[in-house]
């Protein structure tokens, strides 16, 4: 039962995002701009130089504070292309534009469809809501009609010849049957609606649609697209199905086509049908005998990919991993990458308006890319693996790389500065949770498959020589000396002997709460579970751990915090806490610990790592946060891309190295921490303004740089503040 207290707490929040929700759709709360987020602080001479050569910048505000931080770092996800933000509540997942009168009407998951003038690209006006019962997941635009799949909320259909004042004319719900992607044929409308098949709708009546017919279910249907009398169905077995429109209410099945993995986007230009797909890339049809498709033979480029718009021969192609490329059809059977390029923000879907990309990205809402601006390659280095990158360890020759659910892959390094290859790999059964290395062998805990052992005695013969099975679904594995320590859910700690490499043996077993997460620091154990917060646990005898303390979260962290990775330095227990971001917890006693900090770093934390005096945490957005522990408060430095859901950082040199989730395996250069100085007052020209001088030393490497000001711990961001050129010769 909740108490009075709890409940006002919880009405607060709801009242407070109920408001925030109402401005913004008021445009109280105005898009913001690719350049800095706080006008109190201006830069007076964003700067252009070559390589090697050093810089200066200077910032006048009335409201600097005595401890002011700055650093510069690679723009990395080209966010100095992006010319206009509308920020939305909800998960922006696709949209479709109006040319003729430059609107955009934008499906989003969590607050309906809507409405924006963009006609300016750098100020996004919103000027039109439409609520719907479900989750708006596609849309489509015709005449001054929205046809809108609102997953269970069915069909609605609404008439936007007022687009500020939108009509909803219809609904139509089927009972247990979402509706995902849709696509329109005179007066006929084709849903995909998953495992259930595609569903035929009937749009004559536009005040009463109706359910016609359903085909599909055995497959499935996915993606769906209609070009002039024929639709084309992706199914959940990899297949395209082709049907005639003859009858637009009784699809004929005409052909089936094996594809290379499943397929949600398709667009198609002169007689080609462009099908993006994670597996091969960009698959290309000739439809030009439209009932049987055939597919051109592969392309070079392997580039994963989910989305495709298509305006004249331009084509933008896009993935959740952060990616954007640039395609000109210009010989449509075979398509010429023009452009590889990073985004700071995570695709959904997106739609061409001239030179402009207007990007759906869930959670950031709508961004305005300029295509122009664009660098033409990649800025992150990554080597790209199958399947989400959990875990990487390295030692001077070797890198090695568990996945999720793909097994171990080992990368060779390489001295001439080129990215790792992969020579080996093994496969290995059930999802790695975590991986510690013991010698020559590499501990794995398997989530219902227990430990599984790899011996990489050979690196280039690594083999899957042993495991250890225990009931229980395995969550984390950290490792000291010849002992493991593995968290099992409902069950508690496990203590393991690893003496005999291949052969572990079970010591001790502490019952917890649900733990999940893991750290270790000489004879204590630290656990993290939802239920019961934080663990202390005495290891010294591995046959009998002890629980020494726990500390509960407060409510409501214990709600909706996640935790995703546990560190440990010092007296300091450091815990990516997903949405409940990061908290500190002060261990000095050991029996009394105590939360000191939780800090807000704008987004979901998923890794945490100190380093020397600093402590690194990366989110779920693709952000990296560089912080300092000043007297357990963290204090911070620097934010950076990682342009992926990092969810392991490790320290190489003079680089760090990412465990990068779908992104694979990535490479940072730190950003550079940089030294202000204030001018004297008689020298100001603005009174009570205060001139700060940063000074940028040389750079080494051509691009464009991003300034980070922290002032009163709060982030100001200058976007392509630094340019450096090649240097002329």
């Amino acid at each position: 039962m909740w108490n009075k207290d709890k409940i006002i707490i919880f009405t607060s929040l709801w009242l407070v995002i109920a408001t925030l929700t109402i401005f913004a759709f008021a445009g109280i709360i105005s898009p913001r701009l690719a350049s800095s987020s706080n006008e109190k602080i201006n830069l007076l001479n964003p700067a252009t130089s070559q390589v090697d050569q050093p810089l200066q910048l200077s910032l006048k505000s009335e409201d600097f504070s005595t401890d002011l931080h700055a650093s510069l770092s690679l723009d990395r996800g080209n966010r100095h292309a992006i010319i206009g933000t509308l920020d939305l509540p909800g998960n922006l997942e696709n949209l479709v534009i109006d040319k003729k009168r430059q609107l955009a009407f934008l499906a989003n998951s969590f607050s309906g469809v809507q409405i924006a003038d963009i006609s300016d690209p750098t100020k996004i006006k919103l000027i039109g809501i439409i609520a719907t019962s479900g989750h708006a997941w596609d849309i489509k635009f015709r005449d001054n009609l929205l046809f809108i799949a609102a997953a269970r909320g069915g069909l609605q259909i609404v008439d936007i010849s007022r687009p500020e004042n939108p009509v909803k004319l219809s609904e139509l719900i089927l009972p247990a049957t979402p509706l995902l992607k849709i696509a329109l044929h005179k007066k006929t409308l084709y849903a995909s609606s998953g495992k259930k098949g595609l569903q035929v709708i009937d749009v004559s009546e536009l005040k009463a649609p109706r359910l016609a017919n359903t085909l599909n279910t055995e497959n499935g249907a996915w993606g769906v697209t209609v070009i002039n009398d024929y639709l084309y169905v992706s199914s959940d077995k990899f297949q395209l199905t082709t049907y005639s429109l003859t009858k637009p209410l009784q699809p004929e099945y005409k052909h089936r086509l094996i594809m290379p993995g499943r397929i949600w986007e398709m667009a198609h230009f002169d007689q080609y049908l462009y099908a993006p797909t994670r597996e091969e890339g960009l698959v290309v049809l000739d439809i030009s005998t439209p009932g049987s498709p055939k597919r051109i033979k592969p392309q070079p480029q392997m580039d994963s990919v989910e989305t495709i718009s298509i305006d004249g021969t331009l084509a933008v192609l896009t993935n959740r991993m952060h990616d954007l490329y640039t395609y000109d059809l210009s010989n449509p059977a075979t398509p010429k990458k023009t452009r590889a390029s990073d985004l700071a923000v995570r695709p959904r879907n997106s739609a061409l308006n001239g030179n402009f990309a207007y990007v759906a990205s869930g959670l950031a809402g709508l961004q305005v890319v300029d295509l122009d601006k664009l660098s033409p390659d990649k800025l992150l280095r990554t080597l790209q693996i199958p399947g989400s990158l959990k875990q990487v360890l390295f030692d001077e020759s070797y890198y090695y790389l568990a996945t999720k659910k793909h097994g171990i892959f080992i990368a060779r390094t390489n001295e001439d500065g080129r990215l790792p290859a992969i020579v080996s790999s093994v496969p290995i059964s059930g999802r790695i949770q975590n991986m510690v290395r013991s010698g020559n062998y590499l501990y794995l805990a398997c989530s219902n498959e227990g430990l599984q052992i790899v011996d990489i005695s050979d690196p280039l013969k690594p083999r899957l020589t042993g495991n250890f099975n225990y009931p229980g679904y395995f969550r984390d594995i950290v490792s000291a000396g010849n002992n493991l320590y593995i968290t099992v859910a409902d069950d508690g700690l496990l203590s393991v002997d690893i003496s005999f490499p291949e052969s572990p043996i079970l010591l001790g077993h502490l019952p917890l709460p649900g733990p999940v997460k893991l750290a270790i620091k000489d004879n204590r154990v630290y656990s993290a579970s939802a239920e019961a917060g934080l663990h202390i646990v005495d290891v010294s005898d591995p046959s009998h751990p002890t629980e020494i303390s726990r500390t509960s979260l407060p409510w409501p962290l214990q709600e909706f915090a996640r935790f995703h990775q546990l560190a440990i330095d010092n007296k300091t227990v450091y815990l990516a806490a997903g949405e409940a971001e990061l908290i500190v917890i002060d261990v000095a006693n050991e029996k009394n610990p105590h939360i000191s900090d939780i800090v807000q770093i704008n987004g979901e934390t998923l890794a945490v790592t100190p380093h020397g005096t600093k402590v690194y945490a990366a989110t779920r957005q693709g952000g990296l946060w560089i912080l300092q522990n000043d007297k357990g408060k963290l204090k911070r430095l620097a934010v950076t891309e990682t342009l992926g859901s990092c969810v392991d950082i490790k320290f190489q040199d003079e680089k760090l190295v990412l465990a990068n989730g779908e992104k694979g395996l990535s490479f940072l250069t730190e950003p550079q921490m940089l030294s202000t100085s204030s001018s004297p007052a008689n020298e100001l020209r603005t009174r009570n303004s205060t001139l700060e001088t940063i000074e940028i030393p040389p750079l080494s490497q051509p691009g464009i740089y991003n300034l980070a000001l922290f002032n009163k711990g709060q982030l100001t961001e200058f976007v392509g503040a630094v340019r450096i050129t090649e240097k002329k010769e």
